[in-house]
């Protein structure tokens, strides 16, 4: 399977039998954006795995990554939803191990900040675009914020791309990218 693909497949990529709908459109853009063309077949498959996905990670998630993904301009923009997608497996397998396990000792949750009145204003639209089960893009928008806070330039360029985000993955990735850039 072309490399494209095989990211998205991976990930259980795709929407019910025959490859039609949001999950082919991914598929489909996936294999463009990543510059690795792919045959009717190979996207008839990743498309085909998306049942898959649902069952493992719930419908929410499953269709927060099929949208992340199908509104990417870039192949690191796929690659960014899918490694969303596996952050919340992750927490989803460690929430999991704290309900089989109550009386142990370790503690399973770790305590955030994540009290939306305690957001700079710059930081509001995480609210929005981001489910409160995602405290980590309220704290990095907010660690951002107050390092750059005498830096208008570069901080109107972050509210600008916040104001814009359409997800949260799109909203993480406006803190990363000036992140990159100033580093």
């Amino acid at each position: 399977m072309r490399t494209a693909l095989a990211i998205v497949v991976a990930l259980g990529c795709g929407c019910g039998k025959g490859g039609t709908g949001k999950a082919r459109e991914l598929c489909e853009r996936a294999a463009k954006l990543c510059d690795d063309p792919a045959s009717a077949k190979e996207l008839d498959e990743c498309a085909a795995e998306f049942p898959e996905l649902k069952k493992l990670v719930g419908e929410d998630v499953a269709d927060r990554f099929l949208t992340c993904g199908v509104e990417a301009k870039s192949c690191m923009e796929i690659v960014g939803c899918a490694g969303g997608l596996l952050a919340t497996m992750g927490e989803e397998a460690e929430h999991g191990f704290g309900r089989m396990f109550p009386k142990s000792k370790r503690r399973v949750r770790r305590d955030v900040d994540d009290d939306s009145a305690s957001l700079p204003a710059e930081c509001k639209r995480a609210d929005e675009v981001c489910a409160p089960d995602e405290p980590f893009a309220r704290s990095k928008c907010k660690d951002m914020i107050g390092n750059i806070k005498a830096d208008e330039a570069n901080k109107t360029k972050l509210v600008r791309c916040y104001e814009n985000a359409k997800n949260c993955f799109a909203f993480k990735k406006c803190t990363d990218d000036l992140w990159f850039e100033l580093h």
